[in-house]
């Protein structure tokens, strides 16, 4: 079987996939090991190219990437680490707008979650890997914009 014509590749690109297993994640009293699975399930198959393509294109508001449920919040970081390591324009327009400050405030408001569950240092970690890679690799004429930014919501 060709891997184009994979279920997991047709998977990844319906969105009623990822909105079915996110609505898994935000049932309540869900065990962690539950949790666990589901988001191990997430991660298996391969991006969502509508959620990519959004935040590719900047579609909408940047804030809204982060003003969701805790998981697609994850989901959205790892979404966008990986548009910021592999397309390097794309950084410079993430910065301009207002990718990184709201970046900087959802992790601040997330701080004091990120301490009950491997899936939440997961999501911890993600936060502090990607304001690492805008405050180290960003190009010099406008890094003392983009560290002004970080220090002015910190």
């Amino acid at each position: 079987m060709s891997s184009a014509y994979h279920p997991r590749n047709y998977l990844s690109q319906t969105s009623n996939t990822f909105g079915l297993l996110f609505k898994l994640l935000s049932q309540p009293n869900q065990s962690v090991q539950f949790s666990t699975q589901v988001w191990e399930l997430i991660n298996k198959l391969p991006t969502n190219t509508e959620a990519t393509d959004n935040i590719r294109v900047l579609k909408v508001q940047v804030r809204s990437f982060f003003d969701d449920s805790f998981y697609r919040v994850l989901y959205n970081v790892q979404i966008v680490h990986d548009l910021t390591i592999n397309e390097p324009d794309w950084m410079r327009k993430f910065i301009e707008s207002g990718g990184v400050k709201c970046l900087v405030k959802k992790y601040q408001t997330l701080q004091n979650q990120f301490v009950t569950n491997p899936l939440e240092k997961t999501c911890a970690l993600r936060f502090t890997q990607l304001l690492n890679i805008y405050l180290t690799n960003s190009r010099s004429e406008w890094q003392n914009d983009l560290q002004m930014k970080v220090v002015s919501v910190i």
